[in-house]
């Protein structure tokens, strides 16, 4: 079933494939196939013709491959997209970057009631930077406070690891003094020995998940992570053959993260790297798939 272009009513967009962090299994990461690049506000209008955004409800800058708050792009867009009509535009950010200035301009272009900032923030001063690297604790402070000071509308959402799940109700508390209309504290699979459940807006889950999250990494063997490898390759070869090599990246990436000595995801990405004309990164994973599987025909 195909999605008429007349029905479009939410879209989500990357406004740039650029990013100030690092963070560990994002799809950006260490990714050899995703060009640094941005849209301009040129391509922005010819994206977005005014009929087009006239039939939009929502659009978010939703910070899948980088982060909107990078873009020289980004203020003048989300200005033209009220203009053009849209009712309600959300951000999603580390916000560990631009000038306080920056984020009260930003506040005053989203001045709709239903308009948003997300900010992700995993943690506090000492910890938010060990998943969110490269990012600076003081320097998202003063971010958050110049938006809300500004009167934006910020939502604080919070990943929670082994290592930052001690925080949450610091962190809540917080959000609170802030300002923050909303704190959202979710599970996450990245750094995981095994799949967890995402939390729901539910507050008094929190408590559930912290404790179930230890208990699951406990109960992990070689034998549940060497199958999540093999899931995410079977994924990877899936996605490979749809031609959908971003996806597919991502998944042979994760198998491999999991399990470093996989020969066959090895080959599978030597065969995306090849398919996307980076000739020497293939022949490493080649070779490396052979070190580990020196009789292996097909490398």
């Amino acid at each position: 079933m195909f999605l008429r272009y007349e029905d479009i009513e939410i879209v989500q967009l990357d406004i740039t494939s650029r990013c100030n962090a690092g963070c560990p299994q994002c799809p950006r990461t260490g990714n050899p196939i995703l060009p640094m690049t941005e849209l301009t506000i040129a391509d922005i209008k010819r994206i977005f013709p005014k009929e087009f955004c006239s039939q939009l409800s929502w659009i978010y800058l939703c910070g899948n491959f980088g982060d909107a708050m990078v873009s020289n792009t980004t203020l003048p867009a989300l200005k033209y997209f009220h203009k053009m009509g849209v009712n309600y535009l959300w951000m999603y950010t580390n916000g560990s970057g631009r000038s306080p200035d920056w984020w009260r301009q930003l506040a005053k272009i989203l001045n709709q009631p239903d308009d948003r900032v997300i900010f992700a923030i995993d943690g506090l001063a000492d910890t938010n930077h060990l998943y969110r690297r490269n990012t600076n604790w003081n320097r998202i402070m003063e971010s958050v406070e110049a938006f809300i000071g500004a009167g934006g509308q910020a939502e604080w959402q919070y990943l929670v690891f082994e290592h930052n799940q001690h925080q949450v109700e610091e962190a809540r508390a917080l959000a609170r003094r802030l300002g923050f209309i909303k704190f959202q504290a979710k599970a996450t699979s990245r750094f995981a020995l095994s799949e967890v459940d995402e939390v729901g807006e539910k507050e008094e889950a929190i408590a559930e998940v912290d404790s179930q999250t230890q208990e699951k990494r406990d109960r992990s063997t070689p034998i549940t992570l060497e199958k999540a490898a093999l899931n995410f390759h079977r994924q990877a070869e899936d996605y490979l053959a749809e031609k959908n090599l971003e996806q597919a990246f991502l998944a042979c990436q994760k198998a491999l993260e999991i399990q470093s000595n996989f020969a066959v995801a090895h080959k599978t990405l030597g065969n995306l790297l090849q398919l996307t004309d980076c000739l020497e990164e293939a022949m490493n994973s080649y070779k490396t798939a052979l070190e580990i599987q020196p009789e292996f025909a097909e490398v």
